[in-house]
């Protein structure tokens, strides 16, 4: 073999591969009637067969299954197929929420959804449980996590028709912000909300969190702590939330309706930006 293609040979032999990029998305898992459950898709966009790959769980009591046998079961997708994707969970998070690391193939598309649902035993054929999703919402896809210090902001959310609505036409939403410190160390969390309409005034509401290293928790009914003269006013109460922690993080926000007005789905889940500058309230 000549000099050259030895040199060649060496040089493809030695070339790094591309590095595939982590994607973190929410995972949910409640118990109860009706429960809360996330599904993973995949959908291969790429020239050659591939699937995507949990390589971590994060959230206090969740564990991962064996990977070699979750991938052997998710098997691949094929150019152009989708197929639902096994997130390979062993123990579910105690908290009902987490975040999943998942590293997709070249051409590997990733969505996650989050479902209401019920199950009911289905005995046409033979005894067996059904789900019957009662709602979806997509939920957020991150490809990277927030540099300690950032500042996202999510909304506006609206949480009902507080200040001017006939009895029983309110709506009241409950809001929920799962966030994930995604540093070594524990983190605490700063949220902020803000009138939708009010760029001038005092926050309605400042909080801190704590949370653990590599941990996920789940401030639920954040509402409850706002106010009563800021939930009233305009036909529909809005919000902004500001998010930012001492440590990388993720973080969405959800709202779930008490009483759902009809054709409405039940809940709504925000994602997050980080604009180029949004002001810290210390």
């Amino acid at each position: 073999m000549r000099p050259s293609r030895l040199l060649i040979l060496a040089l493809l032999v030695g070339a790094p591969c591309a590095r595939a990029e982590s994607l973190f998305v929410p995972y949910v898992r409640t118990m109860g009637a009706p429960y809360w459950q996330s599904r993973l898709s995949i959908f291969n966009g790429g020239r050659t067969a591939g699937t995507a790959h949990v390589v971590a769980i994060y959230g206090s009591g969740a564990a991962l299954i064996d990977a070699e046998w979750c991938e052997a079961d998710n098997g691949l997708t094929l150019p152009n197929g989708g197929h639902h994707l096994l997130p390979c969970v062993a123990e579910r998070p105690s908290s009902g929420v987490a975040f999943l690391e998942i590293v997709p193939d070249p051409g590997i598309l990733l969505r996650g959804d989050v479902y209401r649902s019920v199950d009911y035993m289905n005995i046409c054929v033979e005894p067996s449980v059904t789900t019957v999703p009662l709602a979806r919402w997509p939920l957020p896809v991150f490809r990277r996590t927030f540099d300690a210090g950032a500042t996202v902001v999510t909304g506006p959310i609206g949480l009902g028709n507080l200040g001017c609505a006939p009895s029983g036409r309110e709506y009241p939403r409950r809001v929920n912000l799962t966030l994930f410190n995604a540093g070594t160390e524990n983190g605490t969390f700063q949220i902020t909300t803000r009138a939708y309409d009010d760029a001038l005034g005092p926050p309605i509401h400042v909080q801190t969190v704590s949370v653990a290293a590599k941990d996920v928790v789940q401030v639920n009914g954040v509402q409850s702590a706002y106010p009563a003269a800021a939930l009233h006013g305009d036909p529909e109460v809005r919000v902004w939330m500001s998010i930012t922690a001492d440590q990388p993080f993720l973080t969405y926000a959800s709202a779930i309706f008490n009483v759902a007005p009809d054709g409405q789905p039940p809940f709504e889940v925000f994602e997050v930006y980080a604009p180029s500058s949004v002001p810290n309230d210390t």
